[in-house]
């Protein structure tokens, strides 16, 4: 499975847009979708999410879901032993 950053690279290169054209479709910080594109930032905010599916032509849902998967995945890494 891709993770969230490899799926919108994938479907920027798909359009043949080059990181700074989906920046200005989205509104997007160059360096946000940068990071997000590399794995750095592996969920990105809703709002920012909405964006890049809008320039995408994408649906908002299918991306949102996506990345609330990884969101669960991070979280079921977290400790669960109890406190003491």
């Amino acid at each position: 499975m891709s993770t969230f950053g490899q799926e919108i690279k994938r479907l920027r290169e798909a359009k043949g847009w080059t990181q700074t054209e989906l920046c200005k479709k989205s509104n997007v910080n160059p360096s946000i979708l940068s990071r997000i594109e590399a794995g750095r930032i592996k969920v990105p905010t809703e709002e920012t999410i909405k964006s890049l599916a809008q320039a995408l032509e994408e649906s908002e849902g299918r991306l949102l879901a996506l990345a609330a998967g990884f969101r669960s995945r991070d979280r079921s890494t977290l400790s669960t032993s109890p406190r003491k």
